[in-house]
């Protein structure tokens, strides 16, 4: 009996795991593939400076990532308690609702406030790593949450390449609108295809609370230094990136600039 229950759980995980690494395929590609054209599309909302537009550039890029700062905690322990499927379902229709909604933006301060509210929504790949490590064996759980980690890593070298495609072929607006639609069926797949339980070894494992996880860091300073490298190397990364578009068009010229910024990006 046990065995066959074995047997229907794992079928479950990979089932789950294989529409989880699409999802996070289509959810990174997404985020990702509007960073080639955003600094442009800031461009086409009013009469701006060239530093007025790298300014702009550099907080809707970064308000988005602000708010998700504030938020994933919230969302963690939400998921805690209610489950995570719902949660993954509702990060989906909120990222594919304000990528629609910034497609008919008409100022630079109502493509701000949308990218602020994308940031609350952007904690869809570490839920979904939260929920298949809950379903998997500790024995192969590196295995799975690795294999599953790949769907993000292709989406985001991905996406910004096709992002630029996409937004020379059929303009910026249009490129939103395509974009929210990839992630509403991503939404739809994750409603209708996962599956979520836990498997019984984790039925005992031990909670800690936030104070407890960040006593044991600053106790470690090998972790402290991690985090502090990691840090670093995200801050060089992302730096450059709102204005990357703009560089790329002073070296090439307007000619398929967001293409040839998506290619640089990827």
């Amino acid at each position: 009996m046990k065995e066959g229950i074995c047997i229907q759980e794992e079928k479950l995980v990979k089932r789950n795991v294989t529409i989880m690494w699409i999802a996070n395929f289509f959810i990174s590609g997404s985020i990702t593939m509007v960073q080639p054209f955003l600094s442009l599309y800031i461009n086409t909302l009013g009469n701006y400076s060239e530093s007025e537009i790298q300014t702009w550039s550099g907080l809707i890029f970064s308000i988005t990532f602000v708010t998700a700062f504030i938020f994933s905690p919230l969302w963690g322990k939400i998921g805690d308690r209610f489950g995570r499927k719902p949660i993954l379902v509702a990060f989906a229709f909120g990222l594919s609702l304000s990528l629609f909604l910034m497609g008919y933006v008409t100022s630079i301060f109502q493509l701000f406030l949308l990218r602020m509210f994308m940031g609350v929504f952007t904690g869809f790949v570490s839920m979904s790593q939260a929920l298949i490590s809950t379903q998997t064996s500790k024995r192969v759980a590196g295995q799975v949450l690795g294999t599953l980690q790949t769907g993000s890593i292709v989406g985001t070298l991905l996406g910004p390449l096709l992002g630029g495609l996409l937004a020379d072929m059929f303009g910026y607006s249009a490129t939103f609108i395509w974009l929210s639609l990839i992630l509403v069926i991503t939404s739809f797949l994750v409603s209708f295809g996962i599956k979520e339980f836990t498997i019984s070894e984790d039925q005992h494992q031990i909670s800690y609370t936030s104070k407890q996880v960040l006593i044991h860091i600053f106790k470690h300073p090998m972790l402290l230094i991690v985090m502090l490298m990691s840090m670093i190397v995200q801050i060089a990364n992302f730096s450059i990136q709102p204005i990357l578009s703009l560089f790329v068009g002073e070296l090439h010229g307007i000619g398929h600039i967001a293409f040839f910024s998506g290619l640089a990006l990827s």
